[in-house]
């Protein structure tokens, strides 16, 4: 169907060194790539995961972005979340 779109989503866990998730990032790690309908509840997730041993804190971010057929990822965008 022309100018129809798909949605895509993923999960990216950023550790950093400090208590707050300020600074650098140490590493990141990223779920599978999900790609679902506008309006449809899924799941994803990265399963287990193991931090740097430096690591004091992490951001979850659920990133998302949209596929359109006539020019890919058209939009994109994130929810960040912060834990120590």
């Amino acid at each position: 169907m022309p100018g129809s779109s798909r949605e895509t989503a993923w999960l990216r866990l950023s550790w950093y060194a400090s208590t707050y998730g300020s600074g650098s990032q140490l590493s990141t790690a990223d779920s599978a790539t999900t790609t679902y309908a506008a309006g449809e509840l899924i799941t994803v997730s990265t399963g287990a995961v193991l931090p740097p041993s430096n690591a004091r804190s992490a951001k979850i971010r659920v990133m998302r972005g949209t596929i359109r057929e006539t020019s890919p990822w058209a939009s994109s965008g994130s929810v960040a979340g912060f834990y120590a």
